[in-house]
């Protein structure tokens, strides 16, 4: 849609910024926007019924989701505001989150896919809590917002299918949802209960975890039409497995009853097998003293199959806990990056272990890098004074240069090697655990919030660094 049809939303006192995201077929587009009275940002979902496939009927979407919205009150769930009429249709406005969807490509270590999973079960639970019940009948990657910079924040969006039912929901003659993500009993329009939204959650997560795009998720199903959890990495723990499977059960009897057992289940759960590993052999050694244990936590790293760069440099009141949390970085066979890799770097948001050089190099001044996955790159002679890299995974990076005044707010930096300078830069909320930042300039870095738990800094210029 061009900028000229923007300023039909002046008349009802909001500024368009940009489009957000559409879907032509049901005639809805979604919009950044700027409310002209407050200068607050808002998102609005315009609803083009006159002009879409579905005709009028897509009335129905809006209208639920308006009322469901307004009786909905979570700090994970943008509030609704209000709504208005257009020539073309309607328009609903709601809360604006700064936070991106898991739809697009971004790399996820397995706690904070734990953690994606907890923050949505609460939601749900609170959902469930309603009287009566609300299911969501849409959870997947699209609709799950989340925001790094801040906390870790989880939002749950998109309430357009959502349904009242008491302990199930109706059948209806139209069946709503993402094929995909539909638990068994919505794909043949059967009734629902709790348990429906937590198979759609279970498969989202099977796709964090293999890294597959909502469009691929038939690629996650075997010939029974089953999930094929073979796919699932090495390292997850087993436990987190068999939880996995039980939330997405072909029949839904067989499934945790609803959010809130899911919930009690899922926290007691290490997510990776190599840190239940750890907390066996350290419980069993903690008699002997932090040295002793720290010792014997590295010996199991030196004899996982997959090669690993370990940086356990403890602070001096670091706790057992702490120690836990420091992964190893996965072996990323290196890519010499031409080009076209540059280009599918643009395109997928994912580059790992690419080795950037030459005048690749000079490209990396020009783009945003938020969200985007570098797991493993290397950025030899890199030059770059300004720039938003928002939430990049570098975990495993090996930066030599200068990224002066970048904001790397909610970055993923562990284990990093970087040697030059970040002068100036943004590193709030970062992940900097077991980053070798040796003899770097970090003067003038904001740290606030960083975590810095086995970090190297020894030599490294931190005046006016905020720590």
């Amino acid at each position: 849609m061009e900028m000229s049809n923007y300023t039909d939303f002046e008349r009802y006192g909001y500024r368009i910024e940009r489009a957000l995201g559409q879907n032509w077929q049901g005639g809805r587009v979604t919009y950044l926007a700027r409310k002209l009275t407050t200068q607050r940002s808002v998102v609005i979902k315009q609803y083009q019924f006159a002009q879409s496939s579905g005709g009028w009927e897509e009335y129905d979407t809006h209208h639920r989701e308006i009322q469901v919205l307004q009786q909905l009150s979570h700090p994970n769930i943008p509030r609704y505001l209000e709504s208005f009429e257009t020539p073309t249709g309607f328009c609903l406005v709601q809360e604006y989150k700064k936070a991106c969807s898991l739809a697009q490509p971004r790399h996820f270590n397995q706690l904070e896919i734990k953690k994606i999973a907890l923050g949505v079960l609460t939601v749900l639970e609170y959902l469930q809590s309603a009287c009566p019940p609300i299911i969501h009948r849409d959870v997947k990657p699209e609709n799950i917002l989340v925001d790094r910079s801040h906390g870790f924040q989880i939002y749950l969006v998109d309430f357009g299918f959502a349904h009242w039912g008491d302990k199930d929901v109706a059948v209806s003659s139209v069946v709503k949802g993402t094929l995909g993500f539909m638990p068994p009993e919505q794909l043949f329009n059967r009734t629902l209960t709790d348990a429906s939204d937590l198979y759609s959650l279970g498969v989202t997560l099977v796709c964090l975890l293999t890294s597959t795009k909502s469009n691929d998720v038939g690629t996650l199903v075997d010939e029974n039409s089953r999930l094929d959890f073979k796919q699932l990495p090495s390292t997850l723990n087993p436990q987190f497995g068999q939880w996995l499977k039980k939330m997405t059960a072909h029949n839904l009897k067989q499934r945790y009853k609803n959010a809130r057992e899911a919930l009690k289940a899922l926290k007691s759960i290490d997510v990776t097998a190599t840190n239940a590993k750890k907390r066996s052999v350290a419980a069993g050694l903690i008699g002997l003293g932090m040295v002793a244990a720290l010792s014997a936590l590295l010996l199991i790293d030196r004899h996982e199959e997959a090669p690993q760069l370990i940086s356990v440099t403890p602070a001096p009141q670091t706790s057992l806990e702490t120690v836990e949390t420091i992964e190893t970085c996965q072996e990323i066979k290196p890519i010499e990056a031409h080009e076209a890799e540059f280009n599918r770097l643009l395109e997928t948001g994912e580059c790992r272990g690419c080795h950037f050089t030459g005048s690749i190099l000079h490209k990396f001044k020009n783009i945003d890098l938020r969200g985007f996955d570098l797991e493993g790159a290397s950025l030899p002679d890199i030059q770059v004074e300004g720039g938003n890299w928002e939430s990049v995974n570098l975990k495993c990076a090996i930066i030599e240069g200068s990224l002066s005044g970048v904001d790397l707010e909610g970055a993923n930096l562990s284990e990093t090697i970087l040697r030059g300078s970040l002068r100036m830069s943004d590193l709030r909320n970062t992940d900097l655990r077991g980053a070798d930042l040796r003899n770097t300039d970090l003067s003038h870095v904001n740290f606030e919030g960083a975590n810095l738990a086995g970090a190297d800094l020894e030599g490294a210029d931190l005046q006016s660094a905020n720590l």
